[in-house]
């Protein structure tokens, strides 16, 4: 099956056309989170189909999605992933960068979980202080400006070692080392960018373990 989807606007060039579905990736200046093409490429692929884009500056754009089309039997027997579940947890989430922010208090908000925001490790340390520790988990950044996420964590094992932690990252392994973080079996991080369904399942195992 094919399916079209045409505008009028102002097109794009070949270096937005070359990460028009990266998640978090936008042109736009505010109120963009860069996350709906990327669930819609998520979608259709993850489905067996493909996505056909036709743009250039002041042509407009078109998005074509081809969907194969299914001619046997659905088996039911087909093993399918558990639902991703939700939970009512209370999660403090740190981060630098606003928009990151946002959308990721979204994606947990809209799943039941109570979601404080913090800017960095400092604003993170002085808000589960003031809670006395009553979080359930702490998902933050690990290279911010002034305390790290790495930083943050290795204090609330100290003071607080039932407060969960799970750290996330856009850089390797290697860079991530280099900012003083020790890699061992245990460490949960959450590399960007990162899916709904990643981040939800992630919190919620943590949370479960």
């Amino acid at each position: 099956m094919r399916l079209r989807v045409q505008d009028t606007g102002v097109g794009m060039d070949t270096t937005v056309m070359r990460r028009l579905f990266e998640p978090f990736f936008t042109t736009k200046k505010e109120g963009g989170t860069g996350l709906g093409l990327s669930i819609v490429h998520g979608i259709v692929t993850q489905d067996g189909g493909q996505i056909a884009v036709d743009s250039a500056p002041g042509s407009g754009t078109t998005f074509t999605l081809y969907l194969p089309a299914v001619a046997d039997e659905i088996d039911t027997m087909t093993p399918v992933l558990p639902p991703v579940v939700g939970g009512s947890e209370r999660v403090l989430l740190v981060e630098d960068e606003p928009g990151v922010r946002d959308v990721v208090a979204q994606m947990l908000q809209l799943r039941g979980y109570q979601v404080q925001e913090a800017a960095d490790g400092d604003q993170a340390l002085a808000a589960v202080r003031a809670a006395d520790g009553q979080f359930d988990l702490v998902l933050t950044d690990v290279v911010m400006p002034g305390t790290s996420g790495w930083a943050l964590g290795q204090v609330l094992r100290v003071e607080f070692p039932d407060v969960k932690v799970i750290f996330m990252s856009g850089y390797s392994d290697a860079v991530i080392a280099q900012h003083g973080v020790t890699l061992t079996n245990d460490l949960v991080i959450l590399q960007k960018p990162f899916s709904t369904e990643t981040l939800l399942r992630t919190v919620r195992r943590a949370l479960d373990h």
